[in-house]
């Protein structure tokens, strides 16, 4: 995706979730997941992996209930891979930013659903 295109198309996540799933058959949260960890150690993308993360954000938060929780395991699955690594290689920049990006997300998804 160009930035071009991923600026235009953050505000309509919920259409980008359902045209990437139409296409790929792989829930959009996990394509902007795999997005991540490909930009995450260039920093010219700085801009576009923000956008990938505001993308996810978005569509996480319009996720139904049988979703969300499979975005929660997600995150988690994540966030524990980042913590092997990190506990392997404290001192790699790369593994620090990744992991913070995914607790951010969890902070992000659990400060802004209703839970009942």
């Amino acid at each position: 995706m160009s930035e071009f295109k991923i600026e235009v198309i953050t505000n309509n996540a919920e259409k980008l979730a359902n045209y990437l799933y139409s296409h790929f058959k792989v829930p959009a949260t996990e394509i902007f997941i795999e997005e991540i960890y490909t930009l995450v150690e260039n920093k010219s993308k700085e801009n576009r992996l923000n956008l990938i993360i505001y993308c996810l954000e978005q569509v996480s938060l319009r996720l139904n209930n049988n979703n969300k929780d499979q975005f929660v395991t997600l995150i988690n699955q994540n966030i524990n891979k980042q913590i092997g690594c990190y506990s392997n290689n404290p001192s790699n920049p790369i593994i620090k930013k990744t992991l913070k990006i995914f607790l951010n997300m969890l902070l992000f998804f659990m400060n802004s659903i209703n839970i009942s």
